[in-house]
C-alpha cells in the first residue's frame, strides 16, 4: 500500500499466492473504515485493514479455485449500506458466480462451468426499481453472457462496472441504454421428445432490443446435411427464415428429418434492426421409438419361444 501524495509506502503483505485481479476497496465490516479486498490465485479472497495492513478478523475466506476476476463490492442501500461481495471463481470447468456475506459469513454459489477473468457487472436490469432485486452479469471466457437475479434488495439501482457499485439516481444509467433485447424459446415448444412427425411447431418470444426489423431463422443444427429436408438447405445458414415488424411471439413450422435415428438442437436466431444478434436453442431427437419398437417386434416371438421351450410347453 502506498500513500498517495507521498508515494512513500505504507505497508506491505505477502499473500502466500500470486495475485492475477486489481484490488477493491471496501467497507465489508460496516465500521465506517475501508478495507482492501484482494483475491488470490489460490483461491482466497483476503480483506486487509487499509490503515494498517492487518487481517479482518475471521478471514481470509477460502472461496476455491483460482480468482483472477476483481472483487465487487454491492452497497445494499436497503440494508444500512451493506456490502455483499460477488466474485467470479475458477478456470473452465469449475468456474463460479459467489455472492458473500461478509458479516453473515454465509455465501451462495452458482455453478456456470466456465472461467471467468473479467468483473461482475452489477445493476437493474429489468428495470424493477425499488421494489425488485439486484441483478448481476457474468462474462467468461467461453464467450457466454449470464445473467443472475439475487435476493439482494434494490434500492435505486442504475448498472455500474466499476469496483465498488454505488445506489444511483433512478434509471439515471439505464434509460438512455433502451429496452433490453432477446428470443425466448416457449416451454411448450422446448418440451423433451421424441419426434416422428414431418415438422415441429417452434416459438418464441422476441425482445425489443434494437428495433425492427427483426429476421428470424429457425434451423436444426448437429444433424447430418444429408438427412436434413430440401425445404431447409435453400437459405444461406439453413433453416426456416422470416420476418417481424415489432417485437413480440413469431411462430415457425420447421420441417424435421424424415428418418432416424438421430438428435439435434433447434436454433432459433434474430438479427434486430441494430444488427444485434439474439440466439435461444433447445435438443431433441427423431424417430428413436419406431427403430426401438420394431426391434421388439422382431426380437419378442423368439424370446417368447424360447420360454415356451425351456417350460417344456
Amino acid at each position: 500500500m502506498f500513500d498517495g501524495a507521498t508515494a512513500a509506502p505504507v505497508w506491505e503483505r505477502s499473500l502466500g499466492s500470486p495475485v492475477d485481479a486489481a484490488p477493491t476497496a471496501a467497507d465489508v465490516d460496516s465500521d465506517g473504515k475501508w478495507e482492501i479486498l484482494v483475491a488470490t490465485r489460490a483461491g482466497r479472497l483476503h480483506a486487509l485493514r487499509a490503515a494498517t495492513g492487518a487481517d479482518v478478523p475471521r478471514t481470509p475466506w477460502a472461496l476455491g479455485g483460482s480468482i483472477a476476476a476483481p472483487v465487487v463490492a454491492v452497497s445494499v442501500p436497503r440494508w444500512g449500506d451493506r456490502v455483499v461481495l460477488a466474485v467470479a471463481a475458477g478456470r473452465a470447468g469449475s468456474g463460479g458466480l459467489i455472492l458473500l456475506d461478509p458479516l453473515e459469513r454465509c455465501a451462495d454459489v452458482a455453478f456456470v462451468g466456465e472461467g471467468a477473468t473479467s468483473a461482475v457487472l452489477a445493476g437493474d436490469l429489468t428495470g424493477s426499481g425499488a421494489g425488485g432485486f439486484v441483478d448481476l452479469v457474468l462474462s467468461t471466457e467461453a464467450g457466454s453472457v449470464l445473467a443472475f437475479e439475487t435476493d439482494l434488495p434494490a434500492g435505486a439501482w442504475g448498472a455500474s462496472g466499476r469496483a465498488v457499485s454505488e445506489a444511483l439516481p433512478t434509471g439515471a444509467r439505464m434509460q438512455h441504454q433502451g429496452s433490453l433485447g432477446g428470443v425466448s424459446i416457449t416451454e411448450e415448444s422446448r418440451a423433451p421428445r421424441d419426434v416422428s412427425s414431418r415438422s415441429i411447431r417452434v416459438e418464441a418470444d422476441v425482445a425489443r432490443g434494437g428495433g425492427a426489423p427483426y429476421r428470424v431463422t429457425v434451423a436444426l443444427e448437429e444433424v447430418p446435411r444429408s438427412l436434413l429436408p430440401k425445404e431447409t438447405l435453400t437459405t444461406s445458414g439453413g433453416g426456416v427464415e422470416t420476418r417481424l415488424d415489432a417485437p413480440g411471439r413469431v411462430a415457425v413450422d420447421l420441417p424435421v428429418p424424415l428418418r432416424g435415428p438421430v438428435s439435434g438442437t433447434v436454433v432459433v436466431r434474430v438479427v434486430d434492426g441494430a444488427g444485434h444478434v439474439w440466439e435461444d436453442r433447445f435438443s431433441l431427437s427423431f424417430h428413436s421409438h419406431f427403430p426401438r419398437m420394431l426391434r421388439w417386434l422382431l426380437a419378442g416371438p423368439l424370446l417368447l419361444f424360447g420360454v415356451l421351450v425351456g417350460l417344456g410347453v
